[in-house]
């Protein structure tokens, strides 16, 4: 069992970056850097960072880069556990920031979700675009 504690100045900060590139690496859809930061709404030199060590990402970032590797786990207050690892998130932040759990749609997550539509909406013609604002400013009221 690997137990990683992280947070500001721990001591298993890089070794936690490297378990992150290997979960990410080993995805069955071997998504880039790139993509990980497009669906997880942050930018790609910020997850550079978390995979190198430079940063350690939020509790709920952590959550949510778990579910978009589709990698099952589960969580109390400031811990995460899964496959054959635990790890303990020492930063006040995440422990004034935690909500429980929300039921996970295992077929697509939200961030999943709204980057396919992201992906889908930038690629589409004009008359598509004009028809999706419709409908959205009409939703919308």
């Amino acid at each position: 069992m690997i137990e990683l504690t992280v947070g500001p100045n721990e001591k298993d900060n890089k070794k936690f970056a490297e378990l992150l590139f290997n979960l990410r690496s080993a995805t069955s859809n071997h998504i880039s850097r790139v993509g990980v930061a497009r669906q997880l709404l942050v930018t790609s030199e910020y997850m550079r960072l978390i995979e190198r060590g430079d940063r350690v990402p939020t509790f709920g970032l952590f959550k949510q880069m778990l579910n978009l590797y589709d990698i099952e786990y589960t969580s109390e207050p400031g811990l995460v556990c899964f496959e054959n690892c635990k790890v303990r998130f020492t930063s006040r932040v995440q422990e004034a920031r935690h909500k429980p759990d929300l039921p996970v749609d295992r077929e697509k997550s939200r961030n999943e979700k709204i980057g396919e539509i992201v992906r889908l909406v930038a690629s589409a013609d004009d008359e598509t675009l004009n028809i999706i604002l419709k409908k959205l400013e009409r939703l919308a009221r």
